[in-house]
């Protein structure tokens, strides 16, 4: 590991953007060759992790196998046709590392692009957005919370701000459900 460790700070010390130098583009395939490492895009930062296969699916498999969800079968035939795909593929999973945390944990991600869910997950997505009103707390993505940053003014006294930011280990998994629903729900509906 202290070898990765000592190849993931020699890439990590080039420039910003994909402009590597051959030398360390082959490191990166000589090092992706072998049997039991793999590189993977970082999840955040410009960078590549290189762990080791077994570790990676280890990671993965432990956020397929929790046990969080039931089905309830509440939707009736004539709207589940509705929203149903056909010729559709199966979601992709896969996990993209944290080079930033201890350990290099993965997020993981899936994408539902042309799965049989995908029309679902739209019409819900349209439905919980038509309902709601946007809170002045919404923030659509960086380049807006930078226009936002600029745009705080201090007074006269007040010469810094302070901003922290808090983190939340596997955010997504541990969000209950069942409370979930009720609290969207009510959002939408009270």
């Amino acid at each position: 590991m202290k070898t990765h460790q000592k190849i993931l700070e020699e890439l990590n010390r080039g420039p910003i953007g994909q402009n590597y130098e051959e030398m360390k583009l082959k490191l990166i395939h000589n090092i992706s060759s072998y049997t039991l490492s793999k590189g993977f895009k970082a999840d955040k930062g410009n960078c590549i992790v290189i762990l080791n296969k077994e570790a990676y699916m280890g990671k993965a498999e432990d956020i397929l196998k929790a046990k969080q969800f039931e089905p309830l079968r509440l939707i009736d035939n004539k709207f589940r046709y509705q929203l149903q795909s056909t010729c559709s593929s199966l979601s992709v999973f896969y996990g993209i590392p944290k080079a930033h945390k201890i350990g290099f944990p993965i997020r993981p991600t899936i994408s539902d692009i042309g799965s049989y869910q995908y029309k679902l997950s739209k019409y819900l997505a349209k439905v919980i957005r038509d309902a709601r009103l946007q809170a002045e707390s919404y923030i659509k993505d960086s380049f807006e919370f930078v226009k936002r940053i600029k745009e705080i003014a201090l007074d006269k006294q007040q010469k810094t701000c302070i901003m922290c930011s808090s983190d939340v280990e596997s955010l997504y998994i541990k969000v209950p459900v069942d409370e979930a629903i009720e609290t969207t729900l009510n959002y939408i509906f009270v």
